[in-house]
């Protein structure tokens, strides 16, 4: 099932410059997605910072939107639920490996692996061509 832009800002609260996510194939409904990450030299985010000097963060912040989107695909199988809202809690064990190249994509996979009430954790993998650039543990309240 493939989630696009307009499908993810009726469940995300971002926008430009911070929603990351322009579309989603998600794998397996509420547990597993992937998207691709791309950082244009000329995007500003915040006053003169780069998304290419923030490329490491805004990994971590582009696995907490698509967990956040994965979960919400969980109760309807056809589109992205607007059920409520979530709340990144933690990231954990994240490893950084090989350096990203900002003018690549990066493609970023979440699998939800337990919950336990609102609770969910997961874990992703960052990668571009076939290099880990991050992997970690993600846990996120809500939704």
């Amino acid at each position: 099932m493939r989630i696009e832009r307009e499908q993810i800002e009726a469940v995300l609260p971002h926008r430009d410059p911070v929603l990351l996510l322009e579309a989603i194939d998600i794998t397996d409904p509420g547990k597993s997605g992937t998207t691709i990450l791309a950082f244009p030299e000329n995007r500003a985010l915040w006053d003169a910072w780069s998304a290419a000097a923030l490329k490491d963060e805004l990994i971590l912040e582009g696995a907490a939107q698509l967990m956040g989107v994965v979960l919400s695909t969980g109760k309807r199988t056809n589109v992205a639920a607007e059920d409520g809202e979530r709340l990144l809690l933690s990231f954990d064990q994240v490893d950084f490996g090989a350096p990203a190249d900002p003018d690549l994509p990066i493609e970023v996979s979440v699998t939800v692996v337990s919950r336990f009430g609102a609770m969910s954790a997961g874990e992703f993998i960052a990668t571009q061509r076939q290099h880990r650039l991050a992997a970690g543990k993600i846990v996120v309240l809500g939704g």
